[in-house]
């Protein structure tokens, strides 16, 4: 009954070859085709990672493997919960440091007993907490902590929501009271890892589709609009304390929400550009920008968005990118592996993102005039008649202009004024829907 962990789609396939931006690194596991479900990133030297098995041929929840890097990324070591039983499965990694960290691990739910376990030696012996007391009907879905003392262990329904708050660092446990709790409908459970924090409070998945959310710690918890009934969310990030995206299923392709008011509401993104549907986060790259990841088949890579989800860009298209997790411009894409020497994770190294597009020498796009006043325009031969998104950008990523426009015929035309801004280099970027084309302008 409850959800599965393997991404969907997710299976390894081939290639390492990565993007000049992303380079591959070595997760050290023994077990070729290891995939990465979550990444937590403790500083910019130190980040977790929790595995699943990419093969297909046995259950990726029955593993309690994780790889962890301490220096940036260099060298991965490979390693496992100790001392939980055979048979149960790792959900989420959460740590302070290199030594430090606490993992939420989950049972079979016939037999075995999930809970959360503490290191304080970086992983060489790990220690079951027995006073977040989940039991066999249990499953203990993600835990955070918010600084080495104050942390949530968050679980399924039980019959109400099953949430522990610490003040110690894990020492005690304490079961938040049914009457801080939302109201559980029938059938709703929490997902493995879903949540998202900013701003001081944390917001939690449901399969449901439903977000609920805590400002003080834990202690208290509330409910948003449902995003759609019945339909789990499959990714959630926050860039402030109020604006957030969701990412939900659908037949006809994932659909991506978001709100303005801290998850109060969700109301549905009318995006453009592929959107992918692995894994969501946020970075203060391009002066602020969300990262989207793809390994399902026909759906590699990366892309992201400068405008709250509205327009996504491609990144790379070559290889499988499974979770996706940034601190500040500091981040790690999940891949696969195909040995304890070889690929299982991708370190962002650039900058700022440069999508793989067609340029104003390749394209048939065209600003004039161009060095300018401020004033010019953009033209766009062999145009197919689709919406079509202009966005300008100066050199640190921020957005000083964009419009969407419905037009027809073959060759679109927009006039862009930029006189009230700065004089120096700008980038131009038009999608169709299809296509990206960019050119860079000055502004004289």
């Amino acid at each position: 009954m409850k959800k599965n962990l393997l991404l969907a789609g997710a299976f390894l396939t081939f290639g390492f070859a990565s993007n000049a931006q992303w380079v591959t690194e070595n997760t050290g596991f023994a077990a070729s085709a290891r995939g990465i479900n979550s990444i937590y990133i403790a500083n910019a030297n130190t980040a977790w990672a929790v595995a699943f098995d990419g093969s297909g041929t046995s259950s990726p929840a029955a593993l309690v493997e994780y790889t962890k890097t301490s220096n940036g990324g260099a060298t991965w070591t490979a390693d496992s919960i100790k001392g939980a039983p055979a048979g149960d499965g790792l959900a989420s990694i959460c740590a302070l440091n290199k030594d430090t960290a606490w993992a939420s691990v989950f049972g079979d739910q016939t037999s075995l007993v999930g809970g959360v376990y503490r290191t304080n030696d970086g992983g060489a012996t790990w220690t079951q907490q027995t006073t977040a007391a989940y039991t066999v009907s249990s499953f203990p879905d993600w835990v955070y902590f918010f600084d080495k003392n104050n942390g949530i262990s968050f679980g399924d329904p039980n019959p109400n929501w099953e949430i522990y708050t610490t003040s110690n660092g894990g020492t005690t446990w304490t079961a938040v009271p049914a009457a801080n709790l939302p109201t559980v409908p029938g059938g709703e459970w929490g997902n493995a890892n879903g949540y998202a924090v900013a701003g001081g409070s944390i917001y939690a998945t449901t399969n449901m589709g439903e977000v609920i959310k805590s400002s003080d710690m834990g202690m208290h918890w509330t409910s948003s609009t449902v995003l759609v009934s019945g339909m789990g969310i499959n990714n959630i990030s926050f860039k402030d304390a109020n604006n957030g995206l969701a990412v939900l299923p659908f037949s006809g392709g994932d659909s991506l929400y978001k709100t303005t008011d801290g998850a109060v509401t969700w109301t549905r993104v009318a995006k453009t550009g592929r959107f992918l549907n692995s894994g969501l986060a946020y970075t203060t790259l391009n002066g602020g920008s969300y990262v989207c990841t793809g390994a399902a088949t026909g759906m590699y890579g990366t892309s992201y968005s400068l405008d709250n989800g509205t327009t996504w860009m491609m990144e790379d298209t070559t290889n499988q990118h499974l979770a996706v997790a940034f601190m500040g411009s500091t981040g790690w894409t999940g891949g696969f592996n195909t040995s304890s020497t070889v690929g299982g994770i991708y370190k962002w190294t650039g900058t700022m993102f440069a999508v793989n597009e067609l340029h104003a020498t390749e394209s048939g796009i065209s600003v004039y005039p161009n060095p300018n006043n401020g004033v010019f325009q953009i033209t766009l031969n062999n145009f197919s008649g689709k919406q079509t998104q202009v966005a300008v950008y100066d050199l640190l990523g921020n957005v000083v202009f964009q419009s969407a426009d419905n037009a027809a015929g073959s060759q679109f035309v927009k006039q862009v004024d930029l006189s009230s801004y700065a004089t120096g280099m700008y980038i131009v970027r038009v999608t169709d829907g299809t296509k990206v084309y960019t050119a860079k302008v000055t502004r004289q």
